[in-house]
């Protein structure tokens, strides 16, 4: 068997979306066809792939504008959490990013605890919280933790 030009569909470790390569015809029948990995090289393929790519680009630039007007927003509100403590201040349990997104949500942020990067939060105090959006956006708010008894 020879070699056949596809067109990937995913970036796998041979290449990125869009790439056409020369690969053999077997692992192209018989695996990147099968799972959608990669198609044929042909005109039609072509041209969908490059409509696809200008669909995918316009939702990324909706997108990015989302998360930076959602960071100005969030920049400026105060992240405040209560929690209950022990007398020295400890806390019963941790804040999780769970709970900071719970906290944001609240606040009427649409922010999933996955964007949300912090060390579980044992003790009161202000603590950076760290957003990082699927899109190049990311950046620092503070958050504060307080004794639910103050």
């Amino acid at each position: 068997m020879g070699n056949i030009d596809i067109i990937l569909l995913k970036d796998i470790n041979i290449g990125g979306i869009g790439d056409v390569i020369k690969v053999k015809t077997g692992y192209a029948v018989n695996f990147l066809f099968p799972q959608k990995i990669a198609l044929p090289v042909s005109l039609k393929n072509i041209k969908n792939l490059n409509h696809q790519k200008k669909l995918i680009n316009r939702q990324k630039i909706i997108m990015q504008a989302k998360y930076e007007k959602l960071a100005q927003e969030m920049t400026k509100s105060d992240l405040v959490i209560s929690a209950r403590t022990t007398e020295k201040g400890k806390l019963f349990g941790s804040i999780t990013s769970k709970d900071v997104a719970q906290l944001l949500e609240k606040k009427g942020f649409d922010v999933s605890s996955r964007y949300v990067s912090i060390e579980a939060i044992k003790t009161i105090g202000v603590y950076p919280i760290k957003i990082n959006f699927p899109t190049s956006i990311n950046f620092s708010c503070k958050l504060t933790v307080i004794s639910e008894d103050i």
